[in-house]
C-alpha cells in the first residue's frame, strides 16, 4: 500500500512537472504595433517577439496580400524600432536603445541608427535619434535635433535621393533653446513647423526653409502643441493645465493666472508670405474650448490628435465624462460632435469623408470599430466588440489604415496574440497558442464600490486546478484600458500575462 502511495505520488508529481508552464510560456505572445501605410496597398508594422523587434510589410496586389519580414534583426538588446515615415518601396525608422516601454520614448544620449530597409546606404549612427520622416513635395525630407550645449537645441536637415546617403548631405538648419518636436510642412514645403518646449511652456514656431529664419506664432505663457497645416491656416492645441506623463505640472494650479478661463484649445491663425519672406500670421482665433482638466485634450492613443478634412479640423476631447471626436470649422468656427453616443471613442483615423473609430460604444469592456460619414454621421459596424475580443487600436499610434484592399486594424483576442487584418485577410500570421500554455478565458463582471458610487469593472481568471487561495489583482487605468484579451500596449498585455501565469498556478484572480 505504501509503495503504490509513494508511486502514486510520483507519478503526480511528474505529470505536474510535465504541464508546468513558465512565465515565458505565458508571455510568448507577439508585441505589433506602429501600422504605416505606405500608399494605398501598403502597409508596414513592427513586430517585437522575445524581446526582438523587425519590420514587416504586406502589400496587396489586387486579390490576395503578401507579407514578408524585410528586416532581420535577431539580437535582444533593448532596442526598440520607431517607424518614421514609408513610402511604396521604403520604410524609414531609428532603431536604438529605448527605455522598454514605448518606442517613442528614447533614452536621453543614446546613439540611435537612422536606417531604410531598401537603402542601406542610408544607416547613420547619431547621438540623438532622427524626429522626423516627412514625404511631401521635395522628396523624402528627414529632421532631427539634437542638443550641443546644455538648453540648446539644433535642428539638422536633409533630403532622400537614390544611392545617396542622406546624413552625408546634411544641412543644420537653425538652434533653439530647449527641445523641439513634432515638425511638419506646409503643403508646398517652402515652411517647416515645430513644436519648441522650455520647461513647462510650449511654442510654435516655424522656419523659412529658403530665408534661413525662426518667427514664432502667438506665443504665450501656455503650452502650445502639435502643429497642423491646413490650406493657408496652421492650426495648433493650447494647454492651459494637463497632468501629463511628461512630468509637467499643472500649470494653472502652480501660477493661479488662468482659473475660469478654458485648460485646453484649439487655435488656428492665418498666414500669408510677405516681403523679406517674413510669414505674416492673421487673425489668431480660438476655435475650441474645454475647461475639463488634469487631461483635457484627450487625444486618444490612435492615429493622430488632429487631422483635416475639408475646411474642418478634427480631434478628440473629453465631453461629457466620454471621449469624443469633435469637428470646427476654421472659418465660421461652428462646432460639430462626430461621435454623439455615451462611449469612448479611444482611437479614431479620417479618410476621405469617413472618419472611424475605435470605441466601446458596443460593448463598454471591449472596442470595436465603426465607420461614420462626416458629412451626414450616418454610422455603419466595421467589427463589432465582443467580450473576449476587440480591434483597431495599437499602443504607439497606428491603429487602422485605409487600403485598396479594406481597413487595416489591429485584432486581438483572450488567448492569441493581436493581429493586422481586413475583414476578409489576416496579414500578420501568428503562431501563439494561449491554450497551449494554460491561458483560460477571464469572466467579466462587475461590483459596486463600498459607498455604492461606483460600478466596478472586473475580470475574473478561474484555476483549472484551483489551490483554495484568491489574489486581488490591480492595475492603472479604468475599464476603458484593460480588457479581457491580450492588450495592444506590452505593459498590460504583461499585466494580463501574470494574471493567467497566477491562475495556472491554482489561484483565483480578481483583476
Amino acid at each position: 500500500y505504501s509503495f503504490c502511495t509513494l508511486l502514486g505520488t510520483m507519478l503526480t508529481v511528474i505529470a505536474a512537472v510535465a504541464v508546468a508552464y513558465t512565465v515565458e510560456d505565458f508571455m510568448g505572445y507577439t508585441d505589433r504595433h506602429q501600422l504605416t501605410a505606405g500608399d494605398a496597398s501598403t502597409v508596414y508594422w513592427v513586430e517585437k517577439k522575445k524581446g526582438v523587434p523587425n519590420i514587416f510589410r504586406s502589400s496587396f496586389g489586387g486579390s490576395v496580400w503578401e507579407t514578408a519580414q524585410i528586416t532581420q534583426y535577431t539580437l535582444d538588446d533593448g532596442s526598440e524600432i520607431t517607424i518614421l515615415g514609408a513610402t511604396r518601396d521604403d520604410v524609414y525608422y531609428n532603431i536604438g536603445a529605448m527605455d522598454g516601454v514605448n518606442a517613442y520614448h528614447r533614452v536621453s544620449g543614446a546613439a540611435c541608427t537612422f536606417n531604410s530597409a531598401s537603402l542601406q546606404s542610408q544607416v547613420q549612427q547619431m547621438e540623438s535619434c532622427v524626429d522626423a520622416v516627412i514625404v511631401g513635395p521635395n522628396g523624402v525630407e528627414v529632421f532631427w535635433s539634437g542638443a550641443t550645449n546644455p538648453g540648446t537645441t539644433n535642428v539638422g536637415h536633409c533630403i532622400i535621393a537614390q544611392n545617396q546617403r542622406c546624413l552625408q548631405t546634411a544641412t543644420g538648419l537653425f538652434s533653439v533653446t530647449g527641445s523641439v518636436s513634432s515638425f511638419t510642412l506646409s503643403p508646398d514645403g517652402a515652411i517647416l513647423a515645430f513644436q519648441n518646449d522650455r520647461a513647462e511652456h510650449g511654442f510654435i514656431g516655424i522656419y523659412v526653409m529658403s530665408a534661413s529664419r525662426v518667427q514664432y506664432v502667438a506665443p504665450s505663457y501656455d503650452a502650445d502643441v502639435a502643429p497642423l497645416w491646413m490650406n493657408n491656416t496652421l492650426c495648433w492645441r493650447r494647454i492651459r493645465d494637463m497632468t501629463g506623463t511628461d512630468g509637467r505640472d499643472t500649470r494653472c494650479a502652480r501660477y493661479q493666472y488662468c482659473q475660469g478661463e478654458p485648460a485646453f484649445m484649439i487655435m488656428a491663425a492665418d498666414y500669408s508670405m510677405g516681403p523679406g519672406l517674413v510669414v505674416k500670421f492673421t487673425n489668431v482665433r480660438k476655435l475650441y474650448e474645454n475647461y475639463v482638466t488634469g487631461y483635457p485634450e484627450a487625444a486618444g492613443y490612435g492615429v493622430k490628435a488632429m487631422m483635416a478634412v475639408g475646411n474642418e479640423i478634427l480631434f478628440g476631447t473629453e465631453e461629457d465624462n466620454h471621449v469624443k471626436v469633435v469637428a470646427v470649422d476654421v472659418t465660421s468656427l461652428a462646432k460639430r460632435v462626430l461621435t454623439p453616443n455615451a462611449c469612448d471613442n479611444q482611437a479614431w483615423m479620417a479618410a476621405g469623408t469617413t472618419l472611424y473609430t475605435s470605441n466601446n460604444c458596443d460593448n463598454i469592456d471591449s472596442l470595436g470599430i465603426t465607420a461614420t460619414d462626416i458629412k451626414t454621421l450616418q454610422t455603419s459596424s466595421v467589427f463589432k466588440a465582443q467580450p473576449h475580443a476587440y480591434a483597431g487600436i495599437t499602443e504607439s499610434g497606428g491603429g487602422m489604415a485605409v487600403t485598396t484592399g479594406g481597413l487595416v486594424y489591429l485584432y486581438c483576442t483572450w488567448n492569441t496574440s493581436c493581429v493586422f487584418q481586413t475583414d476578409k485577410a489576416v496579414l500578420s500570421k501568428d503562431t501563439f497558442d494561449g491554450t497551449a500554455v494554460g491561458y483560460v478565458m477571464p469572466e467579466l463582471t462587475t461590483f459596486q464600490s463600498e459607498d455604492g458610487v461606483f460600478t466596478l469593472h472586473a475580470q475574473v481568471f478561474k484555476p483549472k486546478n484551483p489551490n483554495g487561495k484568491g489574489v486581488l489583482f490591480t492595475h492603472g487605468g479604468s475599464h476603458r484600458q484593460m480588457y479581457a484579451a491580450i492588450h495592444y500596449a506590452r505593459d498590460y498585455s504583461n499585466l494580463y500575462a501574470q494574471n493567467q501565469y497566477l491562475a495556472s498556478l491554482g489561484f483565483q484572480v480578481m483583476s
